[in-house]
């Protein structure tokens, strides 16, 4: 089998993908000027199609895509976002999207963000600011096997952006994952445990890790 190499062409503004002599391509044009700006990139190895957003949130969506016989899929979306309203910051990602890629696909991406903001913005934080409780558990996500939480330990921790993750079985084995590490869910398969994934950076890529 033939790898398939992803990359963008200025000149045709269009992200191609070339397999042994056969090569795709898909319309794209970069944007810096909007609000959101968007750019093709690569997040975690994988060919993304970025957008960075600055308002009530702000927020970076990195929607990766892949080659599926003759069309262009979105993967997995991974966003990064910071609300304005009460204070939450969400690394999280979900993929088993297999959505062919949209003509609007600028529609496509801010629609799904949009969903996720409206659903951060319904948590109230207000008591730990006001220091009326120490701490602040929030479940994130509950399936089949367990419980996963995100933890501010403390006030301090919350105004910093200093978030663990907590994922508690149904065995009751817990596991503690420190440093605002990512979550990672998948639709294809939501019955799988969520992967919990630290970032680094490598070569000025952002590249998600087991945490």
């Amino acid at each position: 089998t033939n790898t398939i190499t992803y990359g963008y062409d200025k000149l045709s503004s269009e992200i191609y993908a070339t397999n042994g002599d056969i090569k795709k391509t898909l319309k794209f044009k970069f944007d810096y000027t909007g609000n959101p700006s968007y750019s093709f990139d690569f997040f975690s190895n994988s060919p993304s199609i970025v957008a960075d957003g600055r308002s009530l949130h702000d927020f970076t969506a990195y929607t990766t895509l892949k080659l599926n016989h003759s069309d262009f899929y979105f993967d997995c979306l991974y966003y990064d976002i910071k609300s304005k309203q009460n204070g939450m910051l969400v690394k999280e990602g979900v993929c088993g999207l297999n959505t062919v890629i949209p003509v609007n696909y600028a529609e496509y991406i801010e629609g799904k963000i949009n969903d996720i903001e409206k659903d951060i913005d319904s948590l109230d934080t207000s008591l730990l600011v006001s220091g009326k409780i120490k701490y602040l558990p929030v479940v994130i996500n509950h399936n089949a096997n367990g419980l996963v939480y995100k933890i501010y330990e403390s006030k301090d921790a919350f105004l910093n952006d200093n978030f663990s993750i907590l994922v508690v079985k149904n065995n009751r084995d817990c596991e503690i994952f420190p440093d605002n590490p990512w979550i990672i869910t998948d639709n294809g398969k939501p019955f799988q445990e969520i992967e919990v994934k630290s970032e680094v950076m490598r070569n000025g890529k952002l590249i998600l890790i087991n945490a």
